[in-house]
C-alpha cells in the first residue's frame, strides 16, 4: 500500500493493516529460514509497509498532542541503563611477576 492510501484509513483500520502485516512477515521470515521463500523482496515490502503504518500513527499521536497542548516527548518502550564500567582487577596471586 502507499502511504497516501494509508493516510485515508483510521487508527482502528490502520492497526488491523499493522496486525496484519506483522502476521505475514513473521511468516515470510519463517518460510525464508527453512528455504520454501521464493520471492524474498516480499519481506522487504512488508517491513516498509509496517514502518509506514508506524510513521503515521506517531504523525497522528504527536499532531493531537500539539493541539491538546502537551510538550511533544518520544514514547520510549522502557528506560534503558548503560553499563557502567569499572576498571578491571588486578589478579592476585596469579605467578606472573
Amino acid at each position: 500500500m502507499n502511504p497516501a492510501d494509508l493516510r485515508q484509513m483510521d487508527d482502528a483500520a490502520l492497526n488491523e493493516q499493522l496486525d496484519i502485516a506483522h502476521g505475514r512477515w513473521r511468516e515470510l521470515r519463517f518460510d525464508d529460514a527453512v528455504g520454501k521463500l521464493t520471492n524474498t523482496s516480499e519481506i522487504r515490502k512488508l517491513r516498509r509497509t509496517v514502518a509506514q503504518v508506524h510513521t503515521i500513527l506517531t504523525e497522528r499521536r504527536m499532531a493531537a498532542a500539539v493541539a491538546a497542548g502537551e510538550p511533544l516527548t518520544p514514547r520510549r518502550k522502557s528506560a534503558k541503563r548503560t553499563p557502567v564500567h569499572q576498571p578491571r582487577r588486578q589478579r592476585v596471586g596469579s605467578g606472573r611477576t
